[in-house]
């Protein structure tokens, strides 16, 4: 059984890093698979992949953002490659990624066991394409959480054909800092030993909560003035977040490091807290765990998959919603709690209890469950 990864991401960020790390499991456990990625954007995903000894498959454009017939020639040729044997299932991370793969299916004589990302239930609902989509699939990978089980229920989907994939991260990556490896951190983002940083990490972006940040900053700064902020990200909000910081007069108690790739270890290790107050496109709020795995506590919003396991470890707090009033709440209580190296020992510990083995094991059984309709634990 040989499985192929579709991944139409240049670089580890959204499903893309779900999807990479759920091959690296499967690939340390001896699974015959290959992954392809986005041929026609620059990034580092497929550095990644050959440090963590996953093949690459090329011959696809798998990009969002190109042209359709490079959508129509994808399809031809994973079709060809269908028919040929060459693969067995085909595992889709985004969505014009599972759209390829059910054209090939559908142009070839040898059907390829499907399995789409959802990251969450609102991508099922939101458009009908989607669900049309849906029903080309043989199962979904969904984030394990408490809606997970839902799935089961609802049709064309039953509990056999959803996989509830547990939270992974690169633990080899993100470690807690050595004292010396802190106070070089703090002093490369411009913090002093006296600062008390509160650091996000996502795309910078409307409804991804850096601009709500910056306000709750400014609303308690006059009575937290060692309060610093570290918002670690690219995109389309950025200038105006720089502008927003400007404005309000905290513009010296912000930093804005923009993407970091391998100095983002780094921007974990410069900081005394995490706060999440929106989950991207993954799902999980991968940025939440990784924090949690350098030993930081963490503060975030409502959600099942990194709320849940906050709550669970005791190392941190959940708020509701992103609003300004919360944030500001939370950046308070982040700036006077004395308890946050206990917290984030708690997170490290929840994250070292995480068994990586057993994900490859458990999928492995749901193939084999989709593909010849047994109970999945013949060898």
């Amino acid at each position: 059984m040989r499985i192929l990864f579709l991944i139409s991401s240049p670089t580890l960020t959204g499903p893309a890093a779900p999807m990479l790390l759920l091959a690296r499991r499967l690939r340390e456990a001896g699974a015959d698979l290959a992954v392809a990625c986005d041929a026609c954007r620059p990034g580092d995903l497929e550095a990644v992949a050959v440090e963590w000894d996953l093949p690459l498959f090329q011959g696809l454009a798998l990009s969002r953002v190109a042209r359709p017939d490079r959508y129509l020639a994808d399809a031809l040729r994973l079709s060809r490659w269908l028919s040929r044997g060459w693969f067995d299932v085909l595992v889709a991370a985004e969505t014009n990624d599972a759209v390829t793969a059910a054209a090939a299916n559908l142009l070839t004589l040898r059907d390829g066991v499907l399995l789409r990302y959802l990251p969450a239930p609102s991508e099922e609902r939101r458009r009908l394409s989607d669900r049309l989509l849906n029903r080309c699939l043989d199962g979904l990978i969904v984030p394990r959480s408490p809606w997970a089980d839902a799935w089961a229920a609802r049709r064309p989907f039953a509990a056999h054909s959803v996989f509830a994939l547990p939270p992974d991260i690169d633990r080899d990556r993100f470690q807690p800092p050595t004292p010396a490896e802190r106070e070089d951190a703090r002093r490369r983002f411009g913090f002093g030993a006296n600062d008390r940083v509160v650091g996000t990490v996502g795309r910078v972006k409307a409804g991804r909560g850096q601009l709500e940040l910056i306000r709750a900053l400014a609303r308690i700064a006059p009575v937290n003035p060692n309060l610093k902020l570290l918002l670690v990200g690219w995109g389309e909000d950025l200038p105006l977040c720089r502008w927003l910081a400007g404005s309000l007069g905290v513009a010296g108690r912000v930093r804005f490091p923009g993407f970091l790739d391998e100095e983002l270890p780094d921007a974990y290790h410069a900081m005394d807290a995490f706060i999440l107050p929106a989950v991207g496109r993954d799902g999980v709020g991968r940025a939440a765990l990784e924090a949690m795995a350098c030993g930081l506590p963490v503060w975030t919003v409502e959600h099942p998959v990194a709320a849940g396991l906050v709550r669970e470890a005791a190392a941190g707090d959940v708020f509701a919603e992103p609003s300004i009033e919360a944030l500001s709440a939370a950046l308070a209580d982040m700036a006077s709690r004395g308890d946050l190296a206990t917290l984030g020992e708690n997170g490290r510990r929840a994250i070292d209890a995480l068994d990586p083995a057993n994900v490859a094991r458990d999928f492995l059984r749901f193939l084999k469950r989709l593909r010849l309709g047994g109970d999945g634990d013949e060898e």
